[in-house]
């Protein structure tokens, strides 16, 4: 009975949990009970039941967006490698990506120059330079403020600049005259982003270590204009609300740079021109000593030995007996260009380079002198020739190459008619050290073989006589380089002295430098220099700044026209030495120098 009942009660439970089971199985989905008062569906709450998808506890809420900060703008340059530039930008503190540098040391103040007018290639991409050239590149880094590294591509990073201009970049109104043009810079002489006259702005962005690619910015051509090259955080970019370092910030300003070599003689000392170098960099450009070269009578050929080397009053009334060398057109100027003894050095960092001759004088080869007809009383008696055509100085030998002093020489006993009885050749001829003029010449028939008679006050001798002449000078830029004179002994502030020689310098630099342009030649966006003028007086184009003319038309651009000559000019680009010269570049001068080219002679 006992396990009858046992039993029993078995297969009820069984069938009781089957019926649930299939209850459960088929009966509707019902809506959960309402909350309690002041608890939420799926809140978590007391008896609440949890929102799909939810495990037991609360949702999260969404993470915060990742936050930037720029940290730094770094100027860099491909050589062999990427590097970055220490000096104008930021120094990296993220070596890893860029790991070597090259330094940047040349400042204007707080800016660092760009020389502008230098290939930056010059020796060579793998020894490239920055400070070259009117393109810089720039990098800017950003960084997660959280300090994490997974989220640093696709940042926009956003550039822009700000220019000051240079001095002289305006008209300048009052007395001195206009020298630009309304538009101000044109077309490739102006900045930008990317290109010359290039955007104002540009953007780039990040990649994956926080690096922007490379940013390209021109600056202009303008010699004194400063830029300020800034990155930022692009506006939207999280963390770029608020003040941003200002230390994200380059600074640059337009130079120039051209070298010179000093060559002199053996013995004579010259001067630096410092002041000349002081004069450059007034209008942004760098006058910088390369090296020298010191020159002997053997470096020359045996023509041009004598013709270089002579006695000082060969050439200058009153000069002392002492040697002294002498540079010049027609004589031996081009042994300074072809010549391996005397010729300027080249070197791959020098590119723009001059070869600065500086001597005691500079006389060229003037031509014959006028053709005359001389009573001669006794042998050795001085005759000071006509001064006509050719130059002022007679020198033994002639300087001009190659030549005999003597161009026309006979004498007779007889003066009109004239009835050549002999020649007069150089032998006949001599210089007193002590005459009173460089046209004087002494005369002895007894020499050589003339066959001439004794002449005499009763019974004279007469010459008809022309010879080889020169001119001097103070300076000239020639083909093979320029010539400055400087004078040891001279007085300070005269002809030759050591300031003067600093004038001549910089003014023949300038003729190098198409200085003083003539009309079409300026510097596009420059009107044509309002105070040039060739003739008066001057070879070639010159300034006329502060200086005084005679009354009367004037055609300033006949260079035939002698008169009226100007006076006491007070620009380094007058035409010749002026006790009023300012020994700087005029203000009208200036903007065309600020603006020359200058990467070629």
């Amino acid at each position: 009975m006992l396990g009858w009942l046992i039993a029993a009660v078995v297969v009820v439970v069984v069938v009781v949990v089957v019926a649930a089971v299939l209850y459960a199985l088929t009966r509707k989905e019902e809506p959960p009970p309402p909350p309690p008062s002041g608890q939420e569906s799926g809140a978590g709450g007391d008896g609440g039941e949890k929102a799909v998808g939810c495990v037991k506890e609360p949702c999260p809420p969404a993470p915060p967006p990742v936050e930037y900060e720029l940290v730094e703008l770094v100027e860099v340059v491909t050589q062999d490698k990427e590097k970055w530039v220490k000096g104008a930008a930021m120094d990296t503190a993220d070596t890893t990506v860029i790991t070597e540098s090259v330094e940047r040391k040349d400042k204007d103040g707080s800016n660092f120059k760009q020389y502008v007018n230098l290939d930056r290639d010059m020796e060579g991409q793998d020894k490239r330079h920055p400070e070259y050239g009117r393109e810089i590149s720039l990098r800017a880094r950003v960084r997660q403020k959280d300090g994490k590294t997974d989220k640093l591509a696709g940042v926009t990073v956003s550039f822009s600049h700000k220019r000051t201009d240079g001095p002289n970049r305006s008209n300048p109104g009052g007395s001195d005259p206009d020298v630009w043009k309304g538009s101000g810079l044109t077309d490739d002489q102006k900045e930008g982003f990317g290109s010359k006259n290039g955007s104002a702005t540009t953007s780039a962005q990040t990649d994956a270590k926080g690096w922007t690619g490379h940013v390209n910015f021109f600056l202009s051509a303008y010699g004194g204009d400063q830029f300020e090259i800034k990155a930022e955080l692009a506006p939207g970019t999280p963390g770029a609300t608020g003040a941003q370092p200002v230390k994200t910030k380059a600074n640059y300003v337009v130079w120039r740079k051209f070298w010179y070599q000093m060559t002199y003689a053996d013995g004579y000392n010259p001067p630096q021109p410092t002041k000349a170098e002081e004069a450059y960099a007034e209008v942004f450009a760098e006058m910088v000593k390369a090296n020298e070269k010191k020159f002997k009578e053997e470096d020359f050929p045996d023509d041009l030995k004598e013709r270089t080397f002579l006695k000082e009053y060969m050439l200058k009334d009153g000069g002392a007996n002492k040697i002294v060398a002498n540079v010049g057109d027609g004589s031996n100027i081009d042994e300074f260009k072809t010549n391996d003894k005397l010729k300027m050095t080249t070197e791959k960092e020098y590119p723009v380079k001059v070869n600065m001759i500086v001597c005691e004088y500079q006389c060229d080869v003037a031509g014959p002198s006028t053709l005359e007809v001389y009573p001669l009383k006794s042998n050795g008696q001085e005759i000071t020739l006509t001064d006509g055509s050719g130059g002022p100085i007679v020198s033994k030998p002639a300087l001009k190459k190659g030549a005999k002093l003597v161009v026309v020489g006979e004498w007779s006993t007889t003066e009109s008619p004239w009835n050549k009885e002999g020649n007069i050749t150089d032998v006949n001829i001599d210089i007193n050290p002590s005459r009173a003029s460089t046209l004087t010449v002494k005369v002895d028939l007894s020499k050589g073989t003339t066959g001439a008679p004794t002449p005499s006050v009763s019974n004279p001798v007469y010459v008809r006589l022309q010879v080889e002449t020169a001119e001097s000078f103070l300076g000239w830029a020639a083909d093979a380089g320029i010539v400055a004179v400087y004078r040891p002994t001279v007085a300070a502030g005269k002809q030759g002295s050591e300031e003067d020689f600093n004038d001549t310098a910089a003014h023949e630099f300038g003729h190098k430098w198409s200085q003083t342009p003539e009309p079409t030649e300026q510097p596009d966006s420059l009107e044509d220099h309002p105070l040039q003028y060739v003739g008066h007086g001057g070879s070639g184009s010159h300034c006329r700044k502060g200086a005084t003319v005679a009354a009367g038309p004037v055609n300033w651009q006949n260079q035939n026209e002698k008169t009226p000559v100007p006076r006491e000019g007070h620009c380094i680009m007058y035409h010749v030495y002026s006790s009023k010269c300012k020994h700087k570049f005029c203000k009208t001068c200036k903007p065309y120098l600020q603006l020359q080219d200058m990467s070629s002679l």
